[in-house]
Order: structure tokens, then sequence, then C-alpha cells
């Protein structure tokens, strides 16, 4: 490869760079400065190894919805980081992923903070009560249906 060729090269991955960087600034822009969501957005990107841009919109969800607690316990938090996603899961997929968030998780406790999130509006059974699985009412757009 020429020199020439290999500065082309260059160039083309820098507009790359640049265009990404213009897109991440637009989203960071819209997200209205609030040093809060960006943290939440790079735990996000962390937990749920998605780029920055698509972890906004989750961190946006968890911020709204943990605004709205005078108080919230560590695990009701990782659960809302976990379901901020908008995949509907399992309780033992939601105590999986909260072990993978804190480090230790028990199903028990999952199904209890889960009961009381539903309860409060903030979770959805989005299965049936034979075989639940739970998305965050914020992330209701219709796509999941209750299953038969």
């Amino acid at each position: 490869m020429t020199l020439d060729e290999k500065i082309e090269v260059v160039i083309e991955l820098l507009t790359r760079v640049l265009m990404k960087l213009e897109k991440l600034e637009t989203e960071l822009n819209r997200a209205g400065g609030d040093p809060y969501v960006y943290r939440i957005s790079l735990e996000l990107a962390t937990f749920l190894s998605k780029p920055i841009v698509e972890t906004l919109e989750a961190a946006r969800r968890v911020y709204s919805v943990i605004a709205g607690f005078s108080e919230i316990d560590p695990i009701s938090k990782a659960i809302i980081y976990v379901l901020s996603a908008c995949e509907p899961y399992s309780i033992s997929e939601i105590a999986r992923r909260v072990k993978e968030l804190r480090g230790s998780s028990s199903r028990r406790i999952i199904s209890d903070r889960l009961r009381g999130l539903e309860a409060r509006g903030v979770v959805v059974n989005v299965g049936s009560p034979q075989r639940p699985r739970f998305t965050l009412e914020a992330c209701g757009d219709g796509k999941y249906g209750r299953e038969a």
C-alpha cells in the first residue's frame, strides 16, 4: 500500500469517527446536560455492553423512574437498571443480571421487590401469572403482549 493510499484510509476512518462524535454530541444535547443521566448511561453502557448513544435512552428511563422515589433500595434500583433495556425477563433472568451488576442476588428477594415495583406501576408483567416476564412500564409501547 502506498503512502497516499494509507493517508486516504486514515482520512476515511477519521471521517467515520467525526460522524460518530457528532451523533454522540447530538444525543448528549438531547439529554439536557444532566450529569446524573450521563453517569447512568455510562454504567448501563458497561453493564449492557452497548454503545453510549443506545444507553442514553435507557438512562433517561432509569432517571425518570428513580426520580419518582423519595428513597430506593439498591436491589430495586438494580432491577430498574436491568429492565431499562426494555427486554422482558423472567425472575431468574433478572436475578442473574442483578447478580452480575451487584455481585449477589436472591431469586426470592428479586421476586419480592418485583411485586413492590409492580404495585407502584414501575414494572409490568408482560408474561402470564404462571410464567411472568417483566419489563419497565416506561418501556410500554405495546411491543410486548401478554402470553395466552
